[in-house]
């Protein structure tokens, strides 16, 4: 059953690893339209009026995200009977897998 819970634990954080990607990016563009509104960054190609739906997006998806992250691993690792820092090691790895897999897709 071990088998089991280590390929569930894989595809979550693999999955977790890719939605951080797009969080990342949600991030990336409220900073971007943050320094528009702000006189920092001149760019044509910014709508006046999407800071505030950006920012809001990116605080409900952080919100839903981290503790998901958290609650998702906490409730899989004692099924896996691993010692802590090699549980951590390991969906460290696979997170990053996850997150590496879908920047080199768009790219």
């Amino acid at each position: 059953m071990r088998i089991g819970y280590r390929s569930i634990s894989v595809i979550v954080n693999l999955f977790l690893g890719y939605l951080s990607f797009f969080i990342g990016v949600l991030w990336f563009m409220t900073i971007m339209y943050a320094s528009h509104s702000f006189g920092l960054s001149v760019d044509s190609t910014f709508d006046d009026g999407l800071l505030g739906f950006f920012l809001i997006l990116s605080i409900i998806s952080t919100a839903i995200y981290i503790p998901a992250c958290i609650n998702l691993n906490s409730i899989i690792r004692p099924k896996l009977e691993m010692k802590k820092w090699s549980f951590i090691t390991f969906i460290s790895i696979v997170f990053i897998l996850g997150f590496c897999i879908i920047t080199l897709t768009i790219q």
